[in-house]
């Protein structure tokens, strides 16, 4: 918890009036929900492996120069240019104030787990009996370490989710921001003038602005979505721009050759 704290200390990021990371608002993205029919993603049984495999509770980095190393960071990567294609940023920058050795010198040298500008993945896999009452829980897409350490939220420019099988629970979007400082409880709270439903789809894509409020709730499945012996994956990339959220690296390079 120190080092978390110490290095947010070191670390500097603006935010506009939108509540985005300062550049993001104008640069040229698309914020509005969008959903990509099915078959958008081509599915094998590999790729539901390797995400089995990747399910580990951690989210990982690919910086926006850099080549993937494998299926996944593959389509993370096709994921970040799609949405950034009509975007101006640089994807080389260097996050120097977000750098491992805390340097905030411009002349720093980029690594590739640096760069400010990137996609964040991970994979979520549920089924009947995980334990985990078959859904995701609503909640913000966020530096998660920036909040533990000092209580703010900094989100991703743009969210999306990946479905690679067409069972489970459905993603619910909702337009609810929350307030820069995490203790800000009436700021949570409030009215929400409107919502997306998406249900899973293999191969089917979602886009939403990265400040929104979402979850997958089992209670708004429908009948046969849940079949015995079901399984819900789906692949979730968040679009970083001009920051790299804290304690986020590149999938470990043992995993690769495992």
């Amino acid at each position: 918890a120190a080092a978390a704290a110490a290095a947010a200390a070191s670390q500097e990021v603006r935010i506009d009036a939108e509540g985005r990371i300062a550049g993001v608002s104008d640069c040229g993205l698309d914020f509005s929900f969008r959903s990509f029919p099915a078959d958008t993603v081509p599915v094998d049984a590999r790729l539901i492996q390797d995400c089995e495999a990747a399910f580990v509770g951690a989210s990982f980095w690919l910086p926006a120069h850099q080549e993937p190393r494998c299926e996944l960071e593959s389509l993370a990567r096709a994921i970040f240019r799609h949405h950034t294609r009509d975007a101006a940023f640089d994807p080389g920058a260097a996050a120097a104030a977000n750098a491992a050795d805390g340097s905030s010198s411009p002349s720093a040298p980029v690594s590739s787990a640096s760069s400010s500008s990137g996609a964040e993945w991970w994979v979520q896999v549920r089924h009947a009996d995980d334990g985990q009452g078959e859904a995701v829980n609503f909640h913000w897409d966020k530096d998660e370490d920036l909040v533990d350490a000092v209580g703010v939220n900094v989100h991703p420019a743009v969210s999306t989710v990946t479905y690679l099988t067409s069972a489970g629970a459905p993603t619910l979007v909702l337009q609810h921001v929350p307030p820069f400082a995490c203790d800000n409880l009436e700021g949570v709270r409030g009215g929400v003038p409107a919502g997306w439903l998406s249900y899973p789809c293999r191969g089917k894509h979602i886009a939403f602005d990265g400040r929104l409020l979402h979850g997958a709730p089992r209670q708004l499945s429908r009948a046969g979505d849940t079949p015995a012996g079901y399984l819900r994956v789906s692949l979730l990339v968040n679009v970083w721009l001009g920051y790299k959220p804290m304690g986020v690296d590149l999938f470990p390079e043992e995993e690769l050759r495992a």
